[in-house]
């Protein structure tokens, strides 16, 4: 005769089994679920710096940006940092110059005119630089990066528009580590953030 279960409860072992299964397929997931998390904050940071890079370039183009051609070992121009919200993740040179970064960090080069103001230091955070973002139609209070830092990832990525040490004009947009000092002329390999643009390119 077939027993009927209907109304008989779970054995402590078939919960043990269920419980046992469930913390399984939760291990499996979570990995999945953080990846793909990760991935998407690399796709907002880059899309970020892409609008930022079309800001500059924009600003260059219609003068509101003025970059004497220049050699300068590191590079010279203007550029915009993101960083994942404090100083700490900012490159190096920023907390060796006592800078306070929160998210992000406008800045040109001395000599550089930007909205008719010529710049007189390198280290002085350039208000006139984050206006033309602003006018752009980006949020600059909100700009950071959000990349957790992994291996894949950033800390960091430096958004910049002027003449590398060779005297050509460039626009580049790299990635980093907080380790790192940030002058384009000491990051000059590819950053994961470039090998990631070179990819979703080709």
């Amino acid at each position: 005769m077939i027993k009927n279960r209907k109304n008989q409860a779970f054995t402590l072992s078939e919960l043990l089994v269920v419980v046992a299964i469930v913390g399984i397929l939760v291990a499996i997931s979570i990995p999945v679920f953080a990846s793909q998390r990760e991935k998407a904050r690399r796709a907002v940071d880059m899309d970020t710096a892409r609008k930022i890079k079309s800001a500059l370039v924009l600003a260059y183009n219609n003068e509101e940006i003025q970059v004497p051609k220049s050699t300068s070992a590191n590079g010279y121009g203007t550029w915009v940092m993101l960083c994942n919200g404090t100083t700490e993740y900012a490159p190096q040179a920023y907390r060796d110059n006592g800078k306070t970064v929160k998210g992000m960090w406008c800045g040109a080069n001395k000599g550089v005119t930007v909205h008719g103001h010529t710049v007189d230091h390198d280290w002085t955070y350039n208000k006139d630089v984050e206006n033309i973002l602003k006018a752009y139609g980006l949020d600059a209070v909100a700009l950071r990066t959000h990349s957790n830092g992994d291996k894949n990832g950033w800390d960091w990525i430096i958004i910049e528009v002027g003449y590398n040490e060779k005297g050509e004009f460039i626009s580049r947009m790299y990635s980093g580590y907080k380790n790192q000092n940030g002058a384009a002329g000491q990051e000059k390999n590819p950053s994961n953030l470039e090998k990631m643009l070179y990819k979703t390119a080709s």
